[in-house]
């Protein structure tokens, strides 16, 4: 179950709330996007691997909260029989204001969420628990980051021009016409992103591309059909099939096709929806 909500705090795009029981226990990916993540379980700690060879070999670490920047390779993920708890999806460039720091600093990892938030992270979960329907806990997370909306944020003219060119079209850009649309070369342009997000341009454009054509997926899947991926391919800027799912390896460690059918349960639930009305 999915209990979606669109956030009025500047920077949040999607706040939901997640249950389910009687689940086969198992292993999820969380997979790579052009969002920040952060996760309060209400339950038991969410137990993760931030790669498929730390999985392999039990090195994972266990989180109550999390936050999680941007990954370019897909988390590993133990599914419990039950779990219940709250996700938000968070514009990069929106970390300033709502962490403190910039989505750089994350560095590709997920982090315990009281090293992003403080203490008062721990706080915050505590009364979640002590709230018994849907919309007064997400009420009770948007009221929280609201408080934190405030901090200051000095992000480049240059990185936010260049991802609102980016996202205006679904990552279909080339690193050379973002720089020439923000009025700096290639290389400074890359060392601002990157400085900023952690990852260059390129790669955000191939991260903001997977996303567009992972929310034609789910729509397709949530319809009822069987996704068009020669047709998704092109509408999502890929240069072809093979290209697609290239990219799907790369941030899934699987072929579209098998992810569709690994996923089809969370994604007919309403998961791996993009999130809306980015703003930074």
């Amino acid at each position: 179950m999915f209990v979606r909500a669109t956030s009025s705090v500047p920077g949040i795009s999607a706040i939901y709330g997640y249950e389910s029981t009687g689940q086969p226990v198992g292993v999820h990916q969380g997979v790579p996007s052009g969002s920040l993540t952060v996760v309060i379980s209400l339950d038991d700690p969410i137990e993760m691997a931030d790669d498929a060879e730390s999985w392999q070999r039990g090195r994972t670490r266990a989180h109550d909260a999390l936050v999680s920047g941007l990954h370019t390779r897909p988390a590993y993920i133990r599914q419990p029989v039950s779990e219940r708890g709250i996700q938000l999806a968070v514009h990069p460039l929106a970390a300033r204001r709502l962490f403190g720091m910039p989505t750089a600093e994350l560095a590709q990892r997920t982090w315990e969420a009281e090293s992003v938030l403080g203490p008062d992270a721990r706080q915050l979960r505590q009364r979640l628990h002590e709230i018994d329907s849907w919309p007064a806990r997400l009420a009770a997370v948007e009221e929280y980051f609201t408080t934190r909306a405030g901090l200051p944020s000095t992000v480049r003219r240059e990185v936010t021009g260049a991802w609102s060119c980016l996202a205006s079209a679904g990552g279909a850009r080339s690193v050379a016409e973002l720089a020439d649309e923000v009025g700096v070369s290639e290389r400074q342009l890359s060392k601002l992103m990157t400085q900023e997000l952690g990852v260059g341009p390129k790669m955000l454009a191939r991260l903001l591309r997977f996303d567009h054509a992972l929310g034609r997926i789910g729509a397709q899947v949530r319809a009822g059909t069987t996704p068009n991926l020669a047709e998704i391919a092109v509408r999502c800027g890929f240069y072809d099939q093979s290209h697609l799912a290239r990219d799907f390896h790369l941030f899934t460690d699987r072929a579209p096709s098998r992810f569709v059918a690994d996923e089809f349960r969370n994604i007919q639930a309403g998961g791996h929806q993009p999130p809306t009305g980015l703003t930074s």
